[in-house]
């Protein structure tokens, strides 16, 4: 199998999101890619989510906070300069969602940073979640993200992922 690792440093979280795109598009049998990348202070919702029931746009505007919409499910998220994003994508052939995580886990304790796997695929330190995954399969691949909180403006992040609208009716996912 190929192994590649892509550290990409552009800060412009659409950018990225079309790269993951294109990646898992075009990706070639037998290749797995690590795509390492962190964007400037942004909203991601899921695919399945309505974005009014996911954060607060009046703190989004003030704070200048983008908001993009991913192609893999899963609940909204907040990024910033603070956080690593990790995108494997890998060809159908080559997928190998354990050897994701050991990635993951192996590079932590080199940190000195004993995490672990839950079963929901989160990776938790002294128990308190500091990264969640979210997937999606197409004709050629599989995309798995996963987002680290490493110095995350966690107050933001709390002000931000509190809906405007919470009276909205949707038959989107809700984060929890």
């Amino acid at each position: 199998d190929k192994q590649i690792i892509i550290y990409n440093t552009s800060t412009d979280v659409f950018h990225h999101l079309a790269v993951e795109k294109h990646l898992l598009d075009t990706i070639a049998p037998h290749t797995n890619i690590l795509y390492i990348w962190q964007s400037k202070k942004a909203v991601i919702v899921g695919k399945h989510q309505n974005v009014w029931n996911e954060y607060d746009y009046k703190t989004a505007i003030e704070k200048e906070v983008s908001v993009a919409r991913r192609i893999t499910g899963g609940g909204a998220v907040y990024q910033d300069a603070g956080n690593v994003n990790f995108s494997f994508i890998s060809s159908k052939d080559a997928y190998n969602l354990d050897l994701n995580f050991a990635v993951l886990l192996d590079a932590l304790k080199k940190f000195g940073i004993d995490a672990k796997r839950n079963i929901k695929n989160d990776i938790l330190v002294d128990g308190k979640k500091v990264s969640g995954s979210s997937f999606c399969v197409k004709k050629r691949g599989v995309l798995h993200h996963a987002s680290l909180l490493v110095n995350t403006d966690i107050p933001l992040l709390k002000r931000i992922l509190k809906p405007s609208f919470e009276f909205i009716e949707s038959h989107g996912v809700k984060s929890d």
